[in-house]
């Protein structure tokens, strides 16, 4: 997981007053073994699907009435 940085030169006078020559680092809020990564969200695929498996369900669930 890349932590954000700022360079130095696009710091505020103050904070670079504060932190020196060198860029400003963030350190991560979540451990990074924390992170997971969701796959690519598809809503069309995923609601054409539910709507096709409820069809299923009823119809297997209902005799096809």
């Amino acid at each position: 997981m890349d932590i954000p940085k700022i360079r130095k030169e696009d710091l505020p006078e103050k904070l670079r007053e504060i932190i020196g020559d060198q860029d400003a680092e963030f350190e991560p809020l979540v451990d990074p073994d924390d992170v997971i990564v969701l796959p690519e969200w598809d809503g069309k695929k995923f609601w054409g699907d539910k709507e096709k498996y409820i069809e299923m369900l009823r119809e297997n669930l209902t005799d096809g009435e």
